[in-house]
């Protein structure tokens, strides 16, 4: 039954995989488009600064979303700077979120049942979820953020040493820190 749970994950990986893909090639949610295109944008600029900085020797001009730019930018300028490579990179992240939900879950839960149906619920029962997160969107990042938040938490509450609370304390801090820099 664990393995169910698993196997939920991976369709809804694949899910995602294939909206994405249909919506580079057909863009069918015209919604989100606008947005998901500026974050776009952005890691274009970012990674043609990356690119040129050293012939131009100018600053980059940070605009909206620099995070999430700057890191579509780096991601980008290191392995493919198009408009699908961004949306499958979103879906991975959600992949791992999923996975770092999945865990969680299992920490409060050991009825196998209501680890699938809360693994299936976080998969597939929000429609705007599952497209908003096959997109080029911030959202997935946040989320991933938000989850792995929670998965130190817990950690941070089950650990007896004083040394290792203070080592997941300030991973606590750093991923408020860029959980409120990625949101901004």
């Amino acid at each position: 039954m664990y393995n169910l749970s698993i196997i939920i994950i991976i369709t809804g990986f694949i899910l995602r995989l294939i909206i994405a893909t249909i919506n580079v090639e057909y863009e069918i949610f015209n919604n989100a488009i606008p947005d998901s295109l500026k974050f776009h944008e952005e890691g274009l600029k970012f990674k043609n600064y990356l690119k040129y900085k050293e012939i131009l020797s100018t600053d980059y001009n940070y605009d909206i979303g620099w995070v999430y730019g700057s890191f579509l930018g780096f991601s980008y300028y290191y392995i493919s700077d198009s408009f699908l490579f961004g949306s499958y990179l979103s879906c991975l992240f959600w992949f791992f979120s999923a996975l770092i939900f999945r865990s969680i879950i299992c920490n409060f839960q050991t009825d196998k049942a209501s680890i699938n149906i809360s693994t299936f619920c976080y998969c597939f029962l929000f429609p705007l979820s599952v497209i908003f997160s096959s997109l080029t969107l911030r959202e997935v990042y946040m989320l991933f953020l938000f989850n792995v938040l929670l998965y130190f938490s817990l950690k941070f509450e089950k650990k007896k040493s004083l040394i290792k609370k203070i080592f997941y304390l300030i991973i606590l801090v750093i991923l408020i820190f860029v959980l409120a820099l990625l949101h901004n």
